[in-house]
């Protein structure tokens, strides 16, 4: 490679040029891009809103604006910096003008900083969606639809009933011989539909015609068609829809010219980063739009930035040949980024030794070697081994592969134990700090997939060693959600013994293998109680105890109880135990929409959340168990644009081949729409297409690899051990290490001599920073412990003193601090007056419970989804004149809709009739449409609590509240106080109103608080009746989730605000009622009215002098 081939910050900008930066890992591609932002700024005089950036990922979309942003900073602190200061070359070079341009590009960058919001900083889909907006108001296509996440439900509804029609006008259609049952060929044909989803531009084979193989094209064809009409016909468009319709349209003599002058005179400099992700058709748009012949000459430049050894998304329908084709194109530039800023150079010198003639896929993508700056010279890790290192596990006995992995698991072990006796990691060249002990969270384990981290997590967590899989699962899948539904079930039936004794061996009662003696009794063998027996009891006990106090007070009462404390504490994962506990509870609580349910019903509840169990769902996904010094294990695509300091590798494994082919044939992308038909196409068989994906997928591994030995700063261990019947003789480590990445249909074959030999030369020739180690150790019973200083005993957990414990500390206090000390000090009194099921339903002509459909009421109860739909009222604009439009491109927008399982128009359609739902019973009060404007979302309060002088205690604000008498909370309130313990408060009251309305004008208005609720008060379904939305059940809802604590708390803040803001501030006058929206039951001005209650909406305001009383008491005043 020449010098005039490696990209630096200091050249020459390009001009009205394409130029490809190929990034290698670790070389900084995102400083480098928004550099260049930042000296087109300055010295080209761009504007942010000539500015187009696309990326990938909302995240990286963000992160990029940010990085922008602190950019051009940089550049303007470089820009007035004294002569003297030291700068990178890049920001010294802007120094190096005339005053009067140093004053112009000053100007430049003030004004850029303050204009960066104009700029498009985006993803590529978003981009799309905003040139289509264009487009719509440019050409007079004012229907095109806000788009919305792929929609599961709308395909299989379609699926079906294509699939349907197809079998009842000839059932042999698709398979002649039948020889498929109809689920089988859905679930073939659903395969199909994926694959073509993620690859759109590609085309289906063969031909849709008459043969059976024909006809699955066909059927595919017809299936993309319908479901396009169906989402169009709802008012939404998939993501990839986007795409493909802008590229159509710029096929439109009329409409693509308009596309390509309207882009054209926008931006001036284009950015695409992470461009090995991309596709045909968005290379298409991009090279077509701004095709240099055409381009005006104010236009500065199309650069693009990627890494083709790190194109791993195949599966999602990247596709690196569109990538290649786009480097080679005449147009194209190309530029090497050759600095690596993250890694040791002993480290970087080894992999460029070992990698340096690997190809990766294709001969076009080989590896590129780097370089490292001064600052990086030195091995940084001491004491913990050669920065590369081979450890080989013989297999004389042909052990399996679980037994192998067992194996490979205690050398990981054994190694990471000797990083934290012996390791430590030197600071920067330069820096005179002292080396630091390596730390359990300088380690990253990276390993294939999901279920590799079972036997790592086995092996660390014997020795004591704590790891977290991040976020590997969902948490559904658990062994938590195993212990409750065991737990829940004897509870469901305590009589019967077996149930119960199974709970014996559960986290929540003790182990009778482990009981040990009790010294101290007296009670003779013949009177003590037959442990089963305590047992059933307890489960009956906690049977009441859920149907009593709901779900979450259960489960407090749960946690507070000995032996359940002391058996789930005993295992080392603990925190990992109690974090999926409290997660599923949380899911389960959402299932049952708050409400109190016996155990039969809680239990049903959680076996359908299991059923409709979404593994890619945000909300299931394992939280992360602990913020402490952890051992982290990611799998390789997660650690994509990561970096740890000491990564271990421990599994060499094979690929897995997919049952739909994905192929190309002279330069065209294809899916094999038939791949159980033997279907022949100018010799293209079944097998070739079969071999050419293989190829393809063998590339995509490959570079995978390339993504994981290239995250680790310090150090990189990588293991080899295999099992007589697994595959990773055919992965990417064989393959690099025993075979050839030229020809990759060369099956690589290799015996444990001959392992060993090649990787012992190997390590010998790569020099002295590399090492191998031949591993004989199969099995280990050590536990390792962290040593006890001298002197220190076992330490022993003191017994709390019998009284209130004092709180002498300024604490931030909030109503769900206060409701939460409620839950748990409050023994079991009812609140609210009554255990009475609220109402009863309300009947209708023939007798049946009246009821009602709304968009929300199937839609999942969890509180993510709760705070999901809190943040789109926030930011909807209900003064839009297009207020339909308006919810859908928020539902868009947020990008959240499919990760609740939300069908985006069932939710939009939700939103738009609780916007549209009188908030009294009058046919023509006030709706959120009508209030408009008049609201101030998202009102943070922080108010000062009584001092040290003055103590409240959260005791006397319930019996003040009880003492104002309230026919609808006063029982609700007198309940709160009795029992209840807590210690004075001290220091701020804080909370976060969700909206604060006004009714009227500014000096007469009316002003009250709007909270919404997502809560679920019926039986899961799309139906419920009438009376689940009523002001019997709402209230119930109400006292059960302590929200007339939490109306009153909120008054108090809007009552201390008015007071400041308002000159002649009357409380009667100017506080209005608090309006708590139950959404699922409010389904626009069709929402019923009962005894003069509209349903959905619970209105309540606290009396003025409850207000006035509450906000003195809290203040100290009597």
């Amino acid at each position: 490679m020449s010098t005039a081939d490696v990209f630096e910050l200091t050249d020459a900008l390009p001009s009205r040029e394409w130029l490809l930066l190929e990034a290698s890992a670790g070389t900084g591609k995102t400083y480098s891009l928004t550099a260049l932002v930042a000296r087109y700024v300055a010295e080209e005089g761009l504007r942010a809103d000539e500015l187009l950036m696309v990326t990938f990922t909302r995240a990286a979309a963000a992160e990029m604006k940010q990085e922008v942003r602190e950019q051009l900073l940089r550049a303007l602190n470089a820009v007035n910096a004294p002569d003297s200061e030291r700068l990178d070359p890049w920001l010294a070079n802007l120094r190096d003008c005339t005053a009067d341009d140093l004053v112009l590009r000053r100007e430049r960058l003030e004004t850029a900083i303050s204009n960066i919001d104009s700029a498009t900083i985006s993803t590529i889909h978003g981009f799309f969606q905003q040139a289509l907006g264009d487009l719509g108001i440019r050409s007079g296509d004012a229907q095109t639809p806000a788009p919305a996440e792929r929609d599961a439900a709308v395909a299989n509804k379609v699926l079906r009933d294509v699939l349907v029609n197809r079998f009842a006008a000839n059932a042999l259609a698709l398979d002649p011989t039948g020889s498929k049952d109809p689920s089988g060929i859905e679930k073939a044909v659903a395969k199909v539909l994926k694959s073509t989803s993620s690859n759109l531009a590609a085309e289906l084979a063969p031909a849709p015609d008459t043969s059976t193989a024909g006809q699955w094209s066909s059927i595919i064809q017809e299936l993309r068609k319908l479901i396009k009409e169906e989402r169009v016909a709802q008012g939404v468009v998939a993501f990839d829809d986007l795409i493909v319709d802008l590229v159509d349209k710029l096929d439109d003599p009329a409409l693509g010219e308009e596309i390509v002058r309207v882009l054209r005179s926008r931006y001036r400099l284009v950015l695409i980063d992470e461009f090995q992700d991309t596709d045909t058709f968005q290379w298409r748009l991009f090279s077509k739009v701004f095709d240099l012949a055409g381009v005006p000459d104010e236009f500065l430049a199309l650069i693009v930035v990627g890494d083709p050894k790190q194109a791993i998304y195949r599966f999602r329908g990247a596709d690196i040949d569109a990538y290649l084709r786009a480097a080679a194109d005449r147009s194209m530039s190309k530029r090497q980024m050759t600095t690596n800023y993250r890694s040791d150079r002993p480290l970087v010198e080894a992999l460029n030794s070992w990698l340096n003639d690997v190809t990766f896929g294709d001969e076009e993508i080989a590896y590129v070697p780097v370089t490292t700056p001064d600052s990086h010279a030195d091995a940084r890790l001491l004491g913990g081994g050669q920065p590369l290192q081979f450890r080989f596990l013989a297999n004389p006995n042909k052990e399996n592969a679980p037994k192998v992995r067992a194996a490979l698991s205690i050398d990981v072990a054994d190694h990471i134990e000797k990083l934290l006796k012996d390791g430590k990691i030197a600071p920067e060249s330069g820096s005179t700090a002292e080396p630091r002990p390596v730390k359990l969270d300088d380690i990253c384990i990276l390993v294939r997939g999901h279920d590799d981290a079972e036997p790592l997590v086995e092996e660390l967590r014997k020795r004591h060693i704590p790891a977290v899989r991040s976020r590997i699962g969902s948490v559904l899948e658990s062994e938590a959600m195993e212990q409750l539904r065991l737990l829940l079930t004897a509870m469901a039936n305590p009589s019967d013994v077996r149930r119960v004794r199974a709970v014996q061996l559960s986290w929540f009662a003790p182990n009778p293998v482990i009981v040990a003696p009790d010294t101290e009794t007296t009670e003779s063998t013949e009177t003590k109680q037959d442990p089963i027996e305590v047992l059933q009891t307890k489960c009956r006990v906690w049977a009441n105890e859920l149907e009593a106090r709901g779900l979450v007070g259960w489960y407090q009462v749960l946690r507070l109880d000995d032996e359940v404390i002391k058996e789930i504490s005993s295992d080392f994962e603990a925190e990992r135990r109690l974090t999926d506990l409290e997660h599923i509870i949380e899911l389960l609580n959402g299932q049952l929409g708050g409400r109190r349910a016996p155990v039969s019903a809680v239990l049903r509840a959680l076996d359908e959340l299991k059923e409709t169990m979404n593994t890619e769902a945000e909300a299931q996904k394992r939280r992360i168990d602990t913020d402490r010094d952890v051992i982290q294990i990611t799998t390789m695509h997660s650690s994509k644009g990561l970096e740890y300091p000491i990564v271990l590798m421990p599994f060499p494994k094979g690929i897995t081949s997919s049952s739909v082919s994905v192929y190309e044939d002279e330069g065209v992308r294809y899916v094999d729409a038939a791949p159980s038909i033997a279907w022949v196409d100018d010799d293209l068989d079944q097998a070739e297409r079969k071999r050419r994906n293989q190829i393809e997928a063998e590339g995509d591994e490959l570079r995978l690899l390339y993504v994981a030995v290239t995250r680790a700063q310090h150090q990189l261990v990588i293991w080899w051990g295999k099992a007589p019947r697994d595959s990773s003789h055919k992965g990417p480590l064989a393959r690099i290490l025993f075979g050839s990445t030229d020809d990759l249909e060369q099956e690589t074959k290799v015996d444990d001599d001959e392992a060993c030999e090649v990787l012992e030369k190997l390590a010998k020739r790569l020099g002295p920073n590399v090492s191998f180690n031949e591993l004989t150790k199969w099995a280990d019973d050590r536990e390792w412990d962290a040593p006890t200083p001298d002197g220190v005993g076992v330490l022993k957990a003191e017994p709390f003193p019998d009284r209130t414990i004092e709180r002498d500390g300024w604490y931030r206090w909030s109503y769900s601090s206060l409701s939460k000390g409620v839950r748990a000090n409050n023994e079991g009194v009812a609140r609210g007056g009554t255990d009475e099921t609220p109402g009863g339903p309300e009947l209708g002509a023939d007798g049946e419970p009246e009821t009602f459909a709304g968009p929300l009421l199937g839609m999942q109860a969890s509180a993510d989804f709760g705070t999901f739909v809190h943040e789109l009222f926030e930011v909807i604009d209900v003064t839009s004149p297009d207020i339909e439009a308006e919810v859908r491109a928020v539902i868009e927008t947020s990008g959240r809709a499919a990760s609740f399982d939300a069908d985006p128009e069932a939710l939009a359609q939700g939103l738009l009739f609780a916007i549209d739902t009188p908030l009294d019973a009058a046919a023509d009060s006030a709706t959120l449409r009508s209030i408009g404007s008049q609201r101030l979302n998202e009102l943070v309060f922080h108010f000062p609590l009584a001092d040290g002088n003055s103590p409240v205690t959260p005791s006397a604000l319930f019996e003040l509240a009880a003492a104002h008498e309230d026919e609808q909370f006063s029982d609700y309130f007198t309940s709160l106080a009795a029992g209840n313990r807590m210690p004075a408060m001290a220091g701020l009251m804080t909370g976060s109103i969700d909206s604060v309305i006004r009714i009227g004008d500014a000096s007469d208005g009316t002003y009250g608080v709007i909270d919404y609720k997502t809560n679920r008060l019926h039986t899961p379904g799309d139906v419920a009746p009438i009376s689940a939305y009523g002001y019997e059940s709402m209230k119930h809802a109400m006292e059960h989730g302590d929200y007339p604590l939490q109306i009153l708390v909120y008054n108090v803040a809007l009552h201390r605000m008015l007071q400041l803001r308002l000159a002649d501030y009357d409380i009667d006058r100017h506080i209005g009622e608090t309006h708590y929206l139950f959404v699922r039951g409010m389904i626009g001005p069709d929402t019923v009215v009962i005894n003069g209650q509209r349903n959905g909406v619970f209105a309540w305001r606290p009396s003025s002098e409850l207000i006035v009383a509450a906000s003195r008491l809290l203040g100290g005043q009597s």
